[in-house]
């Protein structure tokens, strides 16, 4: 099972806790195994957080999906497996996280 998760800018803190419990149920529970996640905003940070955390325990995979490519190497070091969704380059800026989104989705 492939799950796809991006979220908002801000994000509480609190917010970790019952996304790593409902992740370990997807995982645990409903077989998920791939998962793709956005790289704008704490959300999509606590997320890859959790997943890379939760690879360690469980066989399953996660891809940091680019909305766009960094102008500096050090702008995406910190993010590892990461992908650019095919075509994203003759996309807009201003566009490019709505595309991001709605192609991981479909895949």
């Amino acid at each position: 099972m492939t799950v796809t998760l991006f979220g908002h800018k801000y994000t509480p803190k609190n917010i970790e806790a019952v996304l790593q419990t409902d992740l370990i149920k997807l995982i645990e529970k409903h077989g998920a195994d791939v998962f793709y996640v956005g790289n704008n905003g704490s959300f999509d940070t606590m997320v890859r957080r959790q997943l890379e955390d939760l690879s360690r325990i469980y066989p399953i995979t996660y891809s940091v999906v680019l909305s766009y490519l960094p102008a500096k190497k050090s702008e995406y070091d910190s993010f590892t497996n990461t992908l650019l969704p095919e075509g994203i380059e003759t996309i807009p800026k201003r566009f490019a996280i709505s595309y991001r989104n709605k192609w991981m989705i479909a895949e």
